[in-house]
């Protein structure tokens, strides 16, 4: 007796248990471990062009049971676009390597690429199922032809922009106008990167007809063009034919234009220089009243004696934000004379920053106070220094506990002073590396760690608040204000984490270094940067802080942590992470921006599980009965011995609590098994995808 099993999943174990019945008695069961056949493999790519791909496809021994292959090209966006190879039989001895071609592909396109492979279930009876998918994108090339072209009554030639396939932005675009009757080219201009034409700017004949074709250029070359059937008429709206005859309409043209030209470069003129007068004013009010500072000079003299790093990009994202003066007038004026720098702490694009004191910075009388100083960095051109104090405008504008605050700025000196609050516990990510169970003297406990990410959970909510996108949140951009349990954590940054952790960035086609092991889909994919992908990043955060700040996706190089993740692929649960934070951070993962929780839901979602752990009732099944996440053999400061009564009463109130905690405990335990023991699986050891869970289950807000 046989019996077939269909619409199984490849690459499976099963169990399969058989028993006997003659309907009144069963025989017991017999059990047999059986695994499905294996998936395709994933093609390799041997050449690649703008438009199309050659692959080879490498089937071994275990492959036996396929008996025809193809390659499927689905463009990573998803669009719908995809093209696909002829399917080969597979004739002969394994293992052997076949060979595919993809043709018709665009240029400078990302495509996941698979194999589909054909299995033989029975003599009459076969099945499709695809390999992993694989991203590989196409050569740059020229660009597309411009699509909607299209010419109003008013002879106004309009098209739509076109993708440049390249990564180089810009575009420009070629407008040809072509008789019908005779094939000759009658016009021939390039309009730049507009995406309109006036064709009565062009003295064509009325009622003849033309080929209007317009096509695009970049870098690489003039892609195809586009063409419509066009016959010239008078517009609508032309003014009654003069009596002037033609030699008139030209020499008033010629001298209109003329004059029209020198009016046009003197009021440029005139505009550059109010303009140029009016920066030059601004930057004479940040004139400097002691001469060069001696004081930065002598320190930076010194640093030179250390290692430096090369100068990288600030990490605020400042792109679309000027400062004006009457923002930069809002910020505190501090006199230089009350300031004194003490030490170099580090540097970055447009800047240099410095340990200091400050005198009475926070009010009358108050004294000294330790600060952090950011100044120009040597040799700053007149824009950096723009967008060094733009930078400190902004950080102006945010008032909240856990965002680093800018507690002045000094412009009555050279360079330019931006002072703001010292964390002296440095970054996050050098922090939770010393406090790593093996490498250090801190103790992190469990409530110490939930304390550390609601802090940013709640400095994310205030940016949020502000329709503020931070681009680049991470652990090695939040500071940490003491080792001591009473800490802050807040989102800031000097501008050096790229220079203190430049290996975290890495260029992507020619575009300036980004954090790719933080950025979501959409933001590798299509540039896109929102608050949705700054709580993708902050589950990124997330797996730092509880894995004692190791990489993200460790072992994997940037390039394939960027295929890796467009493809679905997420990281694993770290050691001893709570269950219920390891589903915050999927939620914060998952593939449709709109899918992923608000940061008010986040520290809504946090403040439960505090309560839940003050109440002793925050138990999780994958972690120890312990909250401290220590290294073993840690000693702790001795206390004075109490008294013999005070300790007896001490060990009996300890007794009854610990009584009342494990039934309580064990109430909990047997509730949750009975709800979630066939839902959760092990997260230990598996890299695992998206999940469909509502982010109101299992003790989710």
């Amino acid at each position: 007796m046989s019996l077939s099993l269909n619409d199984l999943t490849p690459d499976v174990e099963y169990m399969i248990e058989v028993k006997v019945s003659n309907g009144v008695l069963n025989s017991s069961i017999i059990a047999v471990d059986a695994s499905s056949w294996p998936r395709a493999p994933s093609p390799e790519y041997v050449q690649r062009t703008n438009t199309s791909m050659t692959l080879t496809l490498e089937l071994e021994d275990v492959h036996v049971n396929i008996s025809s292959v193809f390659i499927e090209a689905i463009t990573a966006e998803d669009d719908g676009v995809n093209r696909s190879s002829s399917e080969q039989v597979v004739n002969g001895t394994l293992p052997m390597i076949l060979n595919f071609t993809l043709s018709s592909l665009s240029a400078y396109t990302y495509y996941n690429v698979r194999a589909v492979a054909t299995y033989v279930l029975s003599k009459c009876n076969t099945s499709k199922y695809a390999g992993h998918p694989k991203m590989i994108w196409t050569e740059p090339g020229v660009p597309d032809p411009p699509a909607e072209l299209k010419i109003e009554n008013n002879g106004i030639a309009s098209w739509d922009a076109v993708n440049p396939r390249t990564d180089n932005p810009r575009i420009s675009y070629i407008l040809e106008v072509i008789r019908v009757d005779d094939g000759e080219i009658a016009v021939t201009k390039d309009v730049g990167n507009t995406l309109t034409a006036n064709l009565n700017d062009f003295n064509l004949e009325v009622g003849q007809s033309y080929n209007i074709c317009v096509l695009a250029m970049n870098n690489i070359g003039n892609g195809k063009p586009s063409c419509v059937l066009y016959t010239h008429m008078i517009p609508p709206d032309a003014e009654p034919e003069s009596v002037l005859s033609s030699g008139e309409y030209a020499a008033i043209g010629s001298g209109a234009g003329v004059v029209c030209i020198l009016l046009l470069l003197i009021a440029s003129l005139i505009v550059y220089l109010v303009c140029r007068r009016r920066r030059e004013k601004s930057l004479a009010r940040l004139a400097y009243a002691y001469g060069p500072d001696l004081e930065l000079s002598n320190i930076r003299a010194q640093r030179y004696h250390r290692t430096t790093t090369g100068n990288n990009p600030s990490l605020w994202s400042k792109e679309t934000f000027v400062a004006t003066e009457e923002e930069l007038a809002l910020l505190n004026q501090f006199p230089r004379q009350y300031i004194t720098l003490e030490d170099f702490l580090g540097q970055g694009e447009f800047g240099e920053v410095y340990q200091g004191t400050a005198f009475d910075i926070l009010g009358v009388d108050t004294g000294p106070h330790p600060v952090a100083i950011k100044t120009f960095r040597k040799g700053a051109t007149l824009d950096e220094k723009h967008k060094f104090l733009s930078e400190a405008a902004l950080m102006g504008k945010f008032e909240h506990p856990n965002i680093v605050k800018i507690l002045g700025i000094c412009v009555d000196n050279d360079p330019v002073f931006i002072i703001m609050e010292l964390m002296p516990a440095g970054d996050l990510l050098k922090f939770l590396r010393e406090a790593r169970p093996e490498s250090g003297p801190a103790l992190l406990t469990r409530e110490e760690h939930l304390y550390i990410i609601k802090d940013i959970a709640q400095g994310c909510r205030y940016l949020e608040q502000q329709h503020f996108i931070h681009r680049d949140l991470a652990a090695r951009n939040c500071l940490v204000s003491s080792k001591g349990a009473d800490r802050i954590v807040k989102i800031g940054d000097f501008g050096l984490a790229r220079d203190l952790y430049s290996s975290d960035y890495y260029r992507v086609e020619g575009e300036r270094k980004l954090p790719v092991r933080w950025m979501a889909p959409e933001a590798l994919l299509q540039g896109k940067f929102t608050i949705e992908s700054d709580v993708w990043a902050y589950g990124i955060l997330l797996y730092e802080v509880m894995s004692f700040g190791n990489q993200p996706y460790p072992g994997q190089s940037n390039q394939d942590v960027l295929q890796y993740v467009t493809a679905g692929g997420r990281l694993p649960k770290p050691d001893k992470c709570p269950q219920r934070i390891y589903r915050l951070m999927m939620k914060c993962w998952r593939k449709y921006a709109s899918e992923r929780p608000r940061f008010e839901e986040i520290c809504q979602y946090l403040d439960n599980i505090i309560e839940d752990m003050k109440r002793d009732s925050y138990c999780e099944s994958d972690s120890d009965d312990g909250e401290t996440l220590s290294r073993e053999g840690s000693k702790r400061v001795p206390t004075r011995s109490p008294s013999f009564k005070s300790g007896f009463q001490n060990l009996v109130r300890s007794g009854s609590k610990k009584l009342r905690n494990s039934l309580r405990r064990h109430s909990i335990h047997r509730k949750e098994e009975q709800t979630t023991h066939t839902s959760v699986s092990s997260c230990d050891n598996l890299i695992p995808t998206e999940n469909g869970d509502s982010f109101r289950e299992s003790g989710l807000i």
